[in-house]
Formats: C-alpha cells, structure tokens, sequence
C-alpha cells in the first residue's frame, strides 16, 4: 500500500512541476535576475550576433505596390452614374 501511495505522489509531484513550467512558458515570465537572462551578453551585443544581429525587414508598402500593380482593373459598373450629383447625391 505503501508503495503505491508513494509511486502516486511522485506522480503528482511531476504532473506539477511540468504544469508550473508550462505555465511559466506561457506567461512569459521573466528571469529572477539579470544575470539570469541568457540575452544579457555585450559581447553579442558588440559583434551584432545572437539575438542582436541585424535582419533583412521586407518592406510591406513595396509588397502593396507590386500587388496593386499586377491586380487588373476594376470592371466598369453599366448602372453607376456618370455625373457628380449623381454619384454624391445617390439620384
């Protein structure tokens, strides 16, 4: 009996701590420290590498552009009004 209560508890204490870490990873919880923090390096800092280097950024208004510029033309609606009254006013 013993045995088994003991093998359930260790059970438990592990279905626990995996819980805790898991949660952890979710919450993004910090480091206790900085000296804690793996990201705390200068000399990545100084060489631009690890979590420091430099990345090509895609810019999106160029992406818009060229998408926009391949798109075809809207088709021509045969019931929209051709002048402004019209159009502003809904006549």
């Amino acid at each position: 009996m013993n045995n088994i209560k003991n093998l359930l508890l260790k059970q438990i204490k592990q279905d626990t701590e995996a819980y805790m870490t898991m949660l952890d990873a979710i919450e993004g919880r910090m480091p206790c420290s900085i000296t804690d923090d793996p990201l705390n390096d200068y000399s990545h800092y100084e060489e631009g590498t690890g979590p420091y280097k430099q990345t090509e950024e895609e810019d999106c208004f160029d992406a818009f552009k060229e998408e926009r510029d391949r798109a075809e033309p809207p088709e021509e609606d045969p019931n929209e009004p051709d002048d402004y009254e019209s159009k502003t006013h809904g006549y």
